[in-house]
């Protein structure tokens, strides 16, 4: 996601603005269903009619779990995410990634052993693994079967609205919850103009402590994207719509947190102050860095990118994406845990499904 109010003149000078308190929110539950299936291969290269990959999402009072069913008969089921949300506190839980097994032979069997972060209170079931791990099958780096798989910076990789909401506390008595955000667009809910949020906007960028250096990366997303790439030998890469005028800065946050786990990344330049400056559709940049994937938080991105024939994740659990009404290419993941899952599942049909496409009903990957 990105600020839809960055287009208002730039200025050094804050506008005052009438203190509005957010009102009480109890915080959000998953309450969604959403199911959307994948075929996959054998490793013969046909059809497992027996074994219909499905990603599906379940809810139980406050339960809600995203599980995956049958892969490759040589790699097992891929698992599952269990999340228990309630007023006051979450939990996760996991099958392992990938279940243990090598071209000869199957998995062999193995005893469960737990491990807890307190930070995060994620609960993973790791499987005491002998032989070759699955993923060894699919990590060739060189391969033109990698998936690629092209991500979203702001609430995907970055809290910018937690830091916009810490800035407009600290500097304007403004005081919002993510939860407050009906949708992405700054100025209703604030109750004020566009040209006053895009000034408080264009403020926040010059704020060192809450911009410049004091992004903070969403949960779970570096270890997600670690294994991806080194594991699944996924190609990454940013797309954003982020302003050009910010690049430098958004270049500098991700080599930071980041490292070099991103190939390239690309700006979409969306709501230039300069009118003469070009910008680019989400679907143009999918298309310029040749995608398979687009992990995103916006539904208009996302209903445009599947539209144009690529699997999307919808990332996150927001109040502005708050919807049923998708695209069959899109597919929901309420955290990273949930959303490399999906990647991972996306990766193996990429690996296995490419030589016989067209003989089998595949999504457009």
């Amino acid at each position: 996601a990105t600020p839809m109010h960055m287009h208002a003149r730039n200025t050094t000078s804050t506008p005052a603005v009438s203190t509005f308190h957010a009102a009480a929110h109890t915080p959000r539950v998953s309450r969604r269903v959403s199911v959307s299936s994948r075929h996959f291969l054998s490793s013969q290269g046909q059809q497992s009619k027996g074994l219909p990959a499905t990603f599906e999402r379940s809810t139980q009072g406050h339960r809600s779990t995203l599980s995956c069913k049958a892969v490759d008969p040589r790699v097992g089921p891929v698992g599952s995410l269990d999340n228990t949300s309630s007023s006051s506190s979450s939990s996760v839980s996991s099958s392992s990634s990938l279940s243990s097994s090598s071209p000869s032979s199957a998995a062999a069997a193995a005893t469960p052993t737990s491990s807890k972060s307190a930070e995060n209170n994620f609960v993973t079931n790791t499987p005491a693994l002998t032989g070759p791990p699955a993923w060894a099958l699919y990590n060739d780096a060189s391969s033109s079967k990698n998936l690629r798989v092209a991500v979203d910076v702001d609430e995907v990789l970055a809290r910018f609205l937690h830091g916009l909401n810490m800035y407009v506390k600290d500097t304007h008595s403004m005081h919002y919850s993510e939860e407050n955000y009906f949708e992405y667009n700054f100025a209703r809910v604030w109750q004020c103009d566009q040209e006053t949020s895009a000034q408080i906007v264009h403020a926040f960028f010059e704020s060192e402590e809450h911009f410049r250096s004091g992004l903070e990366v969403l949960p779970g997303a570096k270890s997600a994207l670690k294994s991806l790439k080194e594991k699944m030998g996924c190609s990454l890469c940013v797309v954003t719509s982020r302003q050009n005028v910010i690049r430098e800065l958004t270049e500098a946050w991700i080599t930071h947190e980041f490292g070099d786990t991103f190939d390239d990344v690309l700006f979409g330049n969306h709501w230039t102050l300069d009118p003469n400056e070009p910008s680019k559709t989400k679907a143009q940049l999918c298309e310029e860095v040749n995608a398979d994937v687009l992990v995103d938080d916006n539904v208009g991105y996302a209903q445009e990118v599947a539209g144009a024939g690529y699997q999307v994740v919808l990332f996150g659990d927001y109040a502005w994406n708050d919807t049923n009404d998708l695209h069959p290419n899109v597919t929901r993941a309420a955290c990273w845990e949930e959303a490399e899952l999906v990647l991972t599942n996306f990766a193996l049909v990429k690996r296995m499904g490419d030589d016989a496409r067209g003989e089998v009903q595949l999504p457009p990957l």
